[in-house]
């Protein structure tokens, strides 16, 4: 909010007094729409903004000062040693208001081109056509950080059955052609910290590319399955989600949930494993009251904290609130698919208490895992994400070694990058996740590194 109220009046400012002097008429009508047709209406004038903003960056100090400096109120600032610097913005600055700018596009394009069937009463879902990427040139934001950052134009958005071949790019067994192509049948990809940014919402390249695959089909005409493989429960993930979510459940996508202890084909689970009798009542006597306990039944929470970060959990993470139990977790007469422990104190969780855990764990059934630096998952001894993915595509008919592409960020994401035909983890990830995977994005997921 800061940087866009101290922004506009100087950025506009900026671009008012360069375009004066740099456009030209050939700018101004663009080569960009020559080279990648779009069916947007407006395509000299962002190639003209692009053009004003990069040329700004690079202008001669003298007249970067003229152009940016707002007597009594912004002083220029010290010209940097890059030289696409200049005395309003540094580079980051400039990133960060132009992918502010670059959301608020999306989402007016959604407004203004996207159908919303809820609206008119009808009940049915939403008009995802509507939803789907309107611009296949460049955005406003590539050109203008390629021209800041000297790099070159990124490669024009492809469509996504071009990406995934067809059957002749595939040998005998589907992996692989002769030209190294791999027939991607599915996709997996984590919520938190890889479809989802830190405050919980999601960008608009990461929306765009989901709503593309949720329709995507390979050059036969054959569907690309798309569906969330996460630590989250199926409420909480479709729930944090917003309207993808929604489609989801309204398309009825199978996924991977809590770990892959349940697995859901979009109607009924189809897949569930349960911690085993006394290993909940093990790591009670365990935790005491080091850490607040959360278990899970399903969508059904449960605990025995009334802590702030058991709250945080539903408020910020999108979970079901968990009921506050009188009793223990371990009296809990259903059973419960895991227990997470949650506290604040990162290094306490990670130094003192899970190598206790860890120790413990195999004589319990159980295994620990770790999705979040404030969270430590105790599972069934043998589960994990990548147990739960492979699963649903036993279950979809799908060869996860040959035909999956696996997106992640965490540890917990390890075995299923590793056992994807391809592993992407996206550039927040951590070393292991990184380590795994076959690709790296170059964006985080704050950044849209699910929609690079």
């Amino acid at each position: 909010d800061k940087l866009i109220g101290l922004s506009i009046g100087r950025f506009w400012s900026q671009i008012l007094v360069s375009m004066r002097r740099i456009i030209n008429p050939r700018v101004v009508l663009g080569t960009a729409p020559k080279r990648f047709p779009s069916r947007r209406k407006n395509n000299g004038f962002v190639a003209a903004w692009a053009a004003t903003a990069a040329s700004a960056l690079s202008c001669p100090p003298a007249r970067r000062v003229v152009a940016g400096a707002v007597p009594g109120r912004y002083p220029p600032r010290p010209l940097a040693a890059n030289k696409f610097s200049n005395d309003m913005y540094d580079p980051e600055e400039l990133r960060a208001l132009l992918d502010v700018h670059d959301d608020i596009r999306g989402q007016t394009d959604i407004a203004e081109e996207g159908g919303d069937a809820r609206a008119s009463g009808s009940g049915a879902p939403p008009d995802w056509e509507g939803l789907r990427p309107t611009d296949d040139i460049l955005s406003l934001h590539d050109l203008v950080v390629a021209a800041a950052t000297g790099s070159p134009l990124p490669a024009p958005p492809q469509p996504m059955g071009d990406l995934f071949g067809s059957e002749e790019d595939a040998g005998p067994s589907g992996d692989s052609g002769g030209d190294g192509t791999v027939l991607i049948r599915a996709i997996a990809s984590d919520v938190d910290g890889t479809i989802l940014r830190r405050d919980q919402s999601i960008h608009i390249r990461t929306r765009g590319a989901i709503v593309e695959a949720l329709s995507a089909t390979n050059s036969e005409g054959r569907p690309i399955m798309f569906f969330p493989a996460t630590g989250k429960s199926r409420a909480g993930c479709l729930g944090s989600l917003g309207e993808i979510g929604d489609a989801l459940r309204s398309l009825e996508t199978p996924g991977v949930y809590q770990q892959g202890l349940v697995v859901h084909d979009g109607r009924r689970v189809i897949y569930e494993r349960k911690l085993p009798e006394g290993s909940v009542a093990r790591l009670e006597e365990l935790v005491g009251d080091k850490a607040a306990l959360v278990g899970y039944d399903g969508d059904d929470l449960m605990t025995t904290s009334d802590a702030p970060i058991v709250h945080h959990l539903s408020s910020h993470y999108g979970e079901p609130l968990p009921r506050l139990l009188q009793g223990t977790l371990a009296a809990h007469n259903n059973g419960l698919h895991k227990v997470l422990i949650l506290d604040d104190d990162v290094d306490m969780l990670a130094r003192e208490l899970r190598p206790v855990l860890e120790e413990a764990a195999a004589a319990c059934g159980a295994t620990i895992t770790q999705a979040l630096p404030t969270m430590l998952e105790w599972l069934p001894a043998g589960c994990s994400k990548a147990t739960g993915v492979s699963e649903l595509c036993k279950h979809l008919g799908i060869d996860p070694t040959t035909e999956l592409l696996a997106i992640g960020d965490a540890e917990n994401d390890v075995g299923m990058l590793e056992m994807a035909a391809v592993g992407v983890a996206v550039a927040n990830a951590c070393p292991l996740a990184r380590s795994s995977a076959n690709f790296v994005t170059q964006e985080t997921n704050d950044s849209g590194g699910v929609g690079e």
